[in-house]
């Protein structure tokens, strides 16, 4: 056991001591199998000198017998000790604690050396692909115009947004048919997911993302068929929950290129007609003079030769088109 100096200059001054005054014990305390160094700062009202290492012989701040001093230290050190004595703190051995909450890695990392968890190596982040409107958007998430098409690669959509610091937004090769917005009628707000805009707002609204997953969140595809179609569209490195129902505001930047567009559907035999039919992730509300509650999707829908961005024909129950879009 390491002697410590008595701190009271008083008592005895030079010799080698256990103080239990206000002195700290120090000890290497072998706690559950492993070794901790534990410094220990215990008041006590006494003070036991050591003397040749048999006996202790008392001192001005009271007496205690050799027999009783070690019962004390012994009732001291008793709960950390299994044997030897230390001096120091042990780092904590929980592999979650120090940041090994992996189960595996399968791109590299680091093993927990106290157990089996990892901490796994952070994948670099690819920089988004700058593209223009009317580019093909590859499954690799790059692409190019229609006259450099890399026919190694596989398309899966048409640029119709160019995001200032890269990526964008595409609209999916396939329009998907058959599809209701909504089966069974909503009498109140709180009956439908909260993805409402005002007629005066059908072009402000670009989040196609967070509506669509709004809608599968708010019920299965039973009742939302053409959130769901979205949704669960999947293509070559593309995956479930990947593409959207596109917003009001989306179906906007689609109309503003749709000759770019059309273009290069054709250039890949994806062209069908009406190709921009399709439902919109948005609900509005309307009611009668007699206040009956009116909530009806927004639509991309033919009229004549042209396009237009309203509600849906007739009521919620239309069947109509599903264009899936995608954030790059």
């Amino acid at each position: 056991m390491k002697k410590v100096r008595e701190t009271d200059e008083s008592l005895n001054k030079g010799r080698d001591s256990f103080c239990l005054g206000e002195c700290v014990l120090e000890g290497r305390f072998r706690f559950r199998g492993e070794i901790l160094n534990m410094p220990q700062r215990k008041p006590h009202s006494f003070a036991a000198e050591w003397n040749s290492g048999k006996t202790c012989s008392p001192s001005s701040r009271g007496e205690v017998n050799g027999a009783a001093f070690m019962m004390t230290l012994m009732l001291l050190i008793t709960p950390f000790m299994a044997g030897e004595v230390s001096a120091q703190c042990v780092a904590t051995q929980d592999c979650a604690s120090l940041g090994y909450t992996e189960a595996s890695c399968p791109n590299g990392g680091i093993k927990c050396p106290f157990g089996t968890m990892w901490s796994c190596k952070a994948e670099a982040t690819a920089p988004k692909a700058n593209c223009e409107v009317g580019w093909i958007l590859y499954s690799d998430k790059t692409c190019t115009s229609t006259e450099n098409r890399d026919i190694t690669k596989t398309p899966i959509g048409v640029v119709f947004y160019k995001n200032p610091n890269g990526g964008g937004m595409a609209l999916a090769l396939k329009k998907l048919s058959g599809y209701k917005w909504l089966t069974e009628n909503c009498s109140t707000l709180d009956e439908c997911p909260s993805v409402y805009v005002n007629y005066g707002e059908f072009y402000n609204d670009f989040d196609s993302c967070g509506n669509t997953q709004k809608i599968v969140d708010f019920g299965d595809a039973s009742r939302f068929p053409a959130a769901w179609a979205a949704h669960n569209y999947t293509t070559a490195g593309t995956k479930a929950g990947d593409w959207c129902l596109p917003s009001s505001g989306t179906l906007d930047l689609i109309m503003d290129n749709q000759n770019a567009i059309l273009e290069t559907l054709r250039n890949l035999n994806a062209y069908e007609s009406y190709p921009f039919e399709t439902f919109s992730s948005n609900l509005t509300v309307s009611s009668s003079s007699a206040g009956d509650l009116y909530i009806d999707p927004v639509c991309l829908s033919r009229s004549g030769s042209y396009y237009i961005i309203s509600t849906c024909d007739n009521n919620i129950y239309t069947i109509g088109y599903v264009r899936p879009v995608i954030e790059f």
